[in-house]
């Protein structure tokens, strides 16, 4: 079972070169372009079973690069929610276009009739659930299975974390992928990564658009208008959802 998984882990970097089908090809794309320049490390929050950390590692390695790629997450599922992640702020103007409202109303009630749980919420709302189906020891032995010394394992919380992490590294940031699910990660991530981007430094925000969870898109939004920052739109296939993400 596990060899398979890591076959798929190999079809994940194949897809990425060939047929650039996968969600995260836009930060794939970012990590390629910038492979042998000298604009800083890679880093990954939300690595839950390593696929796509695995694929990012790949990839430099085919290519020759230098560069780390820096995998943080708890390894044990999402950590405590905050208000911002109720599903009750979808209705909140402020942040969610009544079409964002209503497609979420409509996500939720395919939701409930498919899984048949009417007590839908943060935690049980993926098919992943909390996301505690992997463990630092189960990466890490997929990391030594493909033999990659690239890549670095942060485990535990962001938000206490991160700020040790860059008080004992100081490194540039070249691109980043933030697939984080709460309104707390995105937001202690933001803080703490965008002002060590490089130049041309790249943030993929894989739940910007996410009718599942709200927290993320409140947590950019507030960032961005504070930081002046514009928050940009990938080109997107007609049947995919809207990616979104930050460029310095």
């Amino acid at each position: 079972m596990r060899y398979k998984e890591y076959e798929l882990d190999l079809l994940e970097v194949e897809s990425a070169h060939k047929r650039n089908t996968s969600p995260y090809r836009f930060w794939y794309n970012d990590i390629k372009k910038k492979a042998l320049e000298n604009d800083g490390d890679i880093l990954e929050f939300g690595v839950y079973r390593g696929r796509s950390l695995i694929t990012a590692a790949l990839i430099l390695k085919q290519l020759k690069s230098k560069k780390t790629i820096y995998g943080f997450d708890t390894f044990a599922g999402l950590p405590l929610k905050t208000n911002f992640d109720d599903f009750k702020n979808f209705q909140n103007k402020k942040y969610f276009s009544k079409k964002i409202s209503d497609e979420h109303k409509k996500y939720i009630k395919l939701k409930k009739y498919i899984t048949g749980i009417n007590n839908l919420n943060t935690y049980n709302i993926s098919v992943s659930g909390k996301f505690r189906n992997s463990s630092y020891d189960f990466v890490k032995k997929k990391i030594k299975y493909f033999n990659l010394d690239n890549i670095k394992l942060i485990k535990g919380d962001f938000t206490k974390t991160l700020p040790i992490f860059f008080k004992s590294n100081d490194i540039n940031i070249s691109s980043v992928n933030i697939d984080s699910d709460l309104y707390d990660g995105y937001r202690v991530i933001l803080q703490n990564v965008y002002k060590r981007l490089s130049k041309n430094g790249y943030i993929f925000l894989d739940e910007y658009y996410s009718l599942k969870f709200p927290g993320p898109k409140i947590a950019v939004d507030n960032f961005c208008k504070k930081s002046k920052i514009k928050i940009l739109k990938h080109k997107v296939r007609k049947e995919e959802f809207q990616r979104y993400y930050l460029k310095k």
